[in-house]
């Protein structure tokens, strides 16, 4: 059921108030990652990242496990495969001396080793073997990144640089980084920033349903395995954010969901909502997310009444609320009392975080 499936930070701040500034936000300056695939950045670019041996830039095998085509595995022993399913083009390196054989000749030698518990693979031979490119982008500061990609980038290095660059708020202060520019265009109106997930087959209750039903405007987070009834249903309220309970994996599960929802939807998003996990949320934003904070979150611990009558006051003091609900009774129950609320507050409008209204 999916209302039993809940984000891991809701459990952690049930019904509190994060309290940040008001209007738009970008996150602050971060490091340019070493790697990027498409246009995704490595998500364990803090742990593994690009390394350079004699001249030669190597990668985290794994990495190429990020297209959808390329399956890395490790079929025998020390000898390490990694295969285009689509078109057949393979690399197969053995660890020991890093002879191989790429797409059937062998004796060519592809360069390997392993740091830790990751074995590295020089990038441009494996590249070559199974149909994918390299680029090489130098920054300012001098430090070199490295894109592979497919054929399916749809940004060049110098825009996805840019989503680097010195921002006015760091992340933990709760601001947002958005795949659009946040609308500012509506003069006095206020808004109310809801969120919600999208629901699952079966569950008996559904926020974004409910909102639907009533004509309102949200922001639909995904969960990772959406299909793609659901992928259509929660990107036609405008942008959208992406949402995993995997703990163990939550940025290459969020990337990967991500990566497969833009065959969807033409687009990629840069939301999701936090763990509460500060190094976790760390890890996301290495990743290119923008971990959210909510001002409220509802679950079925949490009373309605008790919400609204938090958010009133609120709606005097600030020019814009952030709520989300989760797939529970209270969470549909609330929709209908935010409703209401709205409506003895002309001012106040409810909007999707990309700008609809």
């Amino acid at each position: 059921m999916r209302n039993k499936r809940i984000p891991a930070f809701a459990l952690a701040v049930l019904s509190a108030v994060l309290l940040f500034a008001g209007g738009t936000s970008r996150i602050a300056a971060a490091p340019l990652p070493s790697l990027f695939y498409n246009d995704e950045a490595w998500y364990k670019d803090s742990f593994s990242p690009l390394l350079v041996r004699e001249g030669k830039t190597y990668v985290p095998a794994e990495l190429f496990g990020m297209f959808q085509s390329i399956r890395v595995t490790v079929p025998a022993g020390e000898n390490l495969l990694i295969e285009n399913t689509a078109t057949g083009g393979y690399v197969s390196i053995l660890f020991r001396d890093g002879t191989s054989a790429v797409n059937g000749e062998i004796g060519t030698d592809v360069g390997v080793f392993r740091d830790g518990s990751v074995y590295y693979v020089e990038a441009e031979p494996v590249c070559r073997a199974v149909g994918l490119t390299t680029e090489v982008y130098g920054g300012e500061d001098g430090a070199m990144s490295l894109r592979v990609t497919d054929g399916s980038e749809r940004l060049t290095m110098d825009q996805l640089a840019a989503a680097y660059e010195p921002g006015a708020l760091p992340p933990e202060e709760g601001a947002f980084w958005p795949d659009v520019p946040i609308e500012e265009t509506t003069v006095g109106a206020k808004k109310l920033y809801i969120w919600c997930t999208s629901p699952e087959e079966g569950t008996n209750y559904s926020v974004e349903r409910e909102i639907e039903r009533l004509g309102m405007n949200a922001t639909v987070f995904l969960w990772n395995d959406a299909g793609p009834e659901e992928i259509l249903a929660g990107q036609s309220f405008g942008a959208y954010g992406v949402a995993t309970t995997d703990e163990g994996d939550t940025a290459g599960t969020l990337s990967a969901a991500n990566q497969a929802f833009s065959r969807y939807t033409g687009r990629k998003t840069r939301w999701t909502i936090t763990t509460g996990d500060g190094e976790t949320d760390k890890t996301l934003r290495a990743a290119g997310f923008c971990p959210l904070h909510p001002d409220f979150t509802v679950t079925d611990a949490v009373d309605p009444a008790a919400v609204i009558q938090q958010i009133e006051p609120l709606f005097s003091a600030r020019d814009s609320v952030t709520v989300f609900l989760t797939d529970c009774r209270n969470g549909e129950t609330t929709v209908s009392l935010l409703r209401a609320l709205l409506d003895y507050y002309p001012d106040w409008k409810d909007a999707n975080l990309g700008g609809g209204n």
